[in-house]
Formats: C-alpha cells, structure tokens, sequence
C-alpha cells in the first residue's frame, strides 16, 4: 500500500517532469514516456485523483519514475531544486508502488537495459 508520503513524491516527481528542467523542450518526450506531454500535464495535475484511462496515468507515473532514474536528462545539478529526496530514496519508492501495482521488481527500464 502506498503511504501519504509516496502520493506526495509522485506528486512532486510529475511536477518536476512537466514543469521542470528534466525534459524541457525534447521533441521525443511522448517516444520516451508513452504518452503526449499533453496526456503527461494531465496527470500531473490531477494526481492521485485522474479522469484519464488508468493505463494512461500508470504509464505515465512509471516511466516518470524510469526517465527521471535512468535517462540521461543532464539535471541532475537540478535535482535538489525539484525533488526532496534522494534518487536512492526515490528508487525505494518506485519499488513499493510497482509492488502495489502488482509489477515485477525493476528499478528502471534502463537497467534491463544492460
């Protein structure tokens, strides 16, 4: 089960890619998350509460989680300015919501990738 403080990370961590540095300006942003930044705002705005297909919102927060992780974004002197934790912290998190998911244990995408 999620607890408060994972729903506020998420919280933060959509805010952070929408509004953020992390993705600003990339043309391939729908290619890399697997939905349109449109899609991607949408959720970030709403969230925990969403009217968009559920598996547009879980593609969404799990590939926020992979990009932010694991794509060379080159902001990671900004990472403090966003998010108020750790990646190793964040890494954590992203274990217990795919659990809560019901999705295999992997930290990134790009790990797989190895």
């Amino acid at each position: 089960m999620l607890q408060e403080k994972d729903i506020s990370i998420i919280r933060e961590i959509l805010h952070a890619t929408a509004n953020g540095p992390f993705f600003k300006d990339n043309w391939e942003f729908s290619i890399i998350f697997g939905v349109t930044f449109e899609e991607f705002s949408q959720v970030a705005a709403n969230w925990p509460k969403n009217s968009l297909p559920e598996e547009t919102v879980s593609l969404a927060i799990n590939n926020c989680f992979n990009n932010l992780l694991g794509f060379p974004h080159g902001c990671e002197k900004n990472w403090n300015e966003w998010i108020s934790i750790s990646e190793a912290e964040l890494k954590v998190v992203f274990e217990r919501w795919r659990k809560q998911r019901g999705l295999e244990k992997q930290t990134s995408y790009f790990s797989g990738l190895e």
